[in-house]
């Protein structure tokens, strides 16, 4: 390597050279450096390194000497450095021109290929964007033997990207420069001897296989077959089968069932549950083709496979065929997802030993009951089913009665998709079997469940057709406010917080009369609770509630509390008073504001303590800008210029700004 010819003190800031070198010129003095095969082989001893990194901004065109200091950082000591360097690739690329970008350049970069993992990282990416550097697509294939190579190392994220990288790569490529340069690519990737080069080929064959001709497809599912039977690493028929799912929508129907079942039927009972968790997503696919090409094949061969990954003795496995058991349903047709057979299974699911797997059923619920019917889903969810811990009982009333520690997660899930059920049974079904459940979850010991339940009020826009309110107002409001065990009071303040942002939900719903009799009170109670995410809700609240009743009720039922807080003895109740109007004005209308809490906020601002004198006049210059109040207002102006006075820092401040704010307005 060339020595820079840089002085021996690095001390001074290296400025860029006006030098009569531009990138626009010719850089054929720019020599790469000697190949070496470890970075040990440059000692920072025999040279001194600067920094380049006030060579690439904002400085215009980068010199010759420039450039050979980027490249002679990519092979330095520190990491910090190198990764500057590499990421000024393009900087390189595009002063050495697509000619000795592709035949030097290149070749030099695939040398770093035993570097750390984030440089390997940047470099993979890299690559995928250098295709116009080395002169467009013709020149392309220079590229793929360095992402070939990264495509084997050992870190995963690396092994992604070069992946990423040769897809885009190829997406630029004709279709017979793709079978020329990237299947040969993709063979030995696939038959590689090191197993990371295996995984990574199992990514490659869903983006290739649709642009290659028939002659050669036979082979490469013969490839794609043996990684997920033949190969014998954990690891590499964990990546294929992860691949599955999305190569069986590329290939033919015909050769799905000829080549691909068998493929499925072995990995779905292969010993590792890994492999068999993965093969929930195949069958969702391949389940949807058999529904379009012949939909006896999904209850002659599909049927078998969902029987054995239901039962299977890992609940791994279990848990996601719970969690995707909608979207099998979905796609193997309506006959079979209504049928007793497919909703037993789920049944079975719901009761399962694991809470995991029970848990990931019971948020299915909902869904499952829409591919069901009406019909039967009281015939399985709400009528006995004869087996469980209490078979006298519906599946779902075991779930809720059961009160061990181990259920709480599973009666929660079920409490959040609950109400979604009211969509598919009439309102007769829904007074007879979930009113009763309701009744009962809204009484749950876990503050999660009633929490989840009463959070999905929201959700049904017909709410007073579908479920008897006058019936539940009582429950809801214990569930609330109960002394003991209330959520309005509860220990964890993200519960308070959950509550304080269903109360104008629930307040619509119940109508103006029963919030004012019944939660009124402890609306008020949450603007002095020790919380300030509490307090902010609150605040929130109130004009979410004003805006629901209309200014009348906030005048009568609002305004005159937040009044009184704004004389309490305690300057957090006064502060929160301060808040609350700035969240009020804009709903409450500029008379009404100006009347009734204009004055409060102009007393406030006289207030012994300074954190309440700031916030009030940061609300003061507010209302004044907003259109909030009527104008003008002269008290306010001469209010916020004695602030400017004020001995405290911040009081001063936000008053100036806020006279700054009026005098640009007018």
């Amino acid at each position: 390597m060339e020595e820079t010819g840089l002085p021996a003190s690095s001390a001074l800031p290296i400025q860029p050279m006006a030098d009569p070198f531009p990138v626009s010129m010719s850089l054929d003095d720019v020599q790469l450096p000697a190949a070496t095969t470890s970075l040990a082989a440059e000692s920072s001893a025999d040279k001194i390194y600067v920094p380049t990194t006030h060579l690439t901004q904002g400085h215009g065109p980068l010199t010759a000497h420039a450039i050979t200091l980027l490249i002679e950082e990519l092979r330095h000591q520190d990491l910090g450095t190198r990764l500057h360097a590499f990421r000024q690739i393009p900087v390189i690329t595009n002063a050495l021109g697509p000619k000795r970008t592709r035949e030097e350049f290149v070749p030099y970069l695939a040398e770093f290929c035993d570097d750390d993992d984030e440089v390997l990282l940047l470099l993979s990416s890299q690559f995928g964007e250098m295709v116009e550097s080395v002169g467009g697509p013709e020149f392309a294939s220079a590229l793929l033997p360095p992402l070939e190579q990264l495509a084997g190392t050992e870190e995963q994220t690396v092994r992604s990207n070069s992946i990423a990288s040769i897809v885009k790569i190829a997406a630029q490529l004709t279709d017979q420069q793709l079978l020329e340069w990237v299947l040969p690519v993709l063979r030995r990737l696939a038959t590689a001897e090191w197993f990371t080069s295996r995984i990574s080929a199992s990514s490659l064959f869903t983006s290739l296989y649709p642009r290659l001709p028939d002659t050669v497809r036979r082979d490469v599912r013969q490839w794609f077959r043996d990684l997920c039977r033949a190969d014998e690493t954990p690891m590499v028929k964990r990546a294929a089968t992860g691949s599955l799912a999305d190569f069986v929508t590329c290939i033919e129907p015909k050769l799905v069932y000829e080549e691909m079942l068998p493929v499925l039927q072995r990995l779905s009972k292969d010993e590792q549950d890994s492999v068999r968790l993965l093969t929930v997503h195949a069958c969702i696919n391949v389940a949807k083709i058999f529904s379009k090409e012949n939909k006896a094949l999904n209850v002659t061969k599909m049927g078998p496979i969902l029987k054995g990954l239901i039962s299977d003795p890992s609940w791994r496995v279990r848990h996601m065929v719970a969690d995707k058991y909608c979207e099998l349903g979905s796609a193997l047709g309506p006959s079979i997802a209504q049928s007793d057979a497919m909703l037993d299974d789920f049944v079975k699911l719901l009761l399962d030993p694991e809470p995991e797997v029970r848990t990931a059923a019971a948020g299915r619920v909902g869904d499952v009951a829409k591919l069901a019917g009406e019909a039967q889903t009281i015939k399985k969810f709400f009528k006995p089913i004869g087996y469980g811990k209490q078979p006298q009982l519906s599946v779902l009333q075991q779930i809720i009665v059961d009160q061990d520690e181990t259920t709480a997660f599973t009666r929660a899930a079920l409490s959040s998709v609950l109400l979604s059920v009211c969509l598919v049974l009439s309102p007769s079904s829904i007074h007879e079997y979930i009113l009763p459940i309701i009744l009962h979850l809204l009484q749950d010991p876990s503050s999660d469940v009633r929490l989840n339940l009463l959070s999905k009020f929201e959700t049904l826009p017909n709410l007073r057709q579908l479920l008897p309110l006058d019936e539940l107002s009582e429950p809801i409001l214990t569930t609330i406010n109960d002394p003991d065990n209330g959520l309005a009071k509860n220990a964890k303040w993200r519960v308070r917080l959950a509550v304080i942002q269903l109360i104008p939900t629930l307040a619509k719903q119940l109508g103006e009369e029963w919030f004012d009799a019944r939660l009124g009170e402890t609306c008020m109670a949450w603007l002095g609770d020790s919380v300030w995410s509490i307090r902010e809700a609150a605040t929130s609240n109130l004009a979410k509630l004003a805006e629901a009743f209309g200014r009348e009720w906030a005048r009568r039922n609002i305004i005159p509390k937040v009044i009184a807080l704004g004389s309490h003895k305690s300057y957090l109740f006064r502060m929160t008073a301060v808040f609350a109007i700035s969240e009020m004005a804009a709903c409450l209308g500029a008379e009404l504001t100006t009347e009734k809490l204009l004055p409060v906020v102009v007393k406030l601002a006289n207030d012994s303590v300074a954190n309440v004198r700031f916030n009030s006049a940061r609300v003061l210059g507010s209302l004044m800008t907003s259109g909030a109040i009527v104008l003008p207002q002269p008290l306010v102006e001469h209010t916020l210029s004695i602030l400017k006075q004020d001995p405290d820092a911040d009081v001063k401040y936000y008053a100036e700004q806020a006279l700054n704010d009026i005098n640009k307005q007018e």
